[in-house]
């Protein structure tokens, strides 16, 4: 399991990717980063829940 800012790193570095360079990604590339934002969140979270 890795560390909590790590998640917070990787989750903001993949929206920010989503966010300006939309046009260009395709869209399963799209899909995966959803994927691993999806991941990302839940590993946040899961304990307050």
């Amino acid at each position: 399991m890795r560390k909590k800012w790590t998640n917070y790193l990787v989750t903001t570095l993949l929206v920010f990717l989503i966010i300006f360079d939309f046009n260009n990604l395709s869209t399963i590339t799209i899909t995966c980063m959803a994927i691993a934002i999806a991941f990302n969140l839940y590993d946040l979270f899961k304990d307050k829940f």
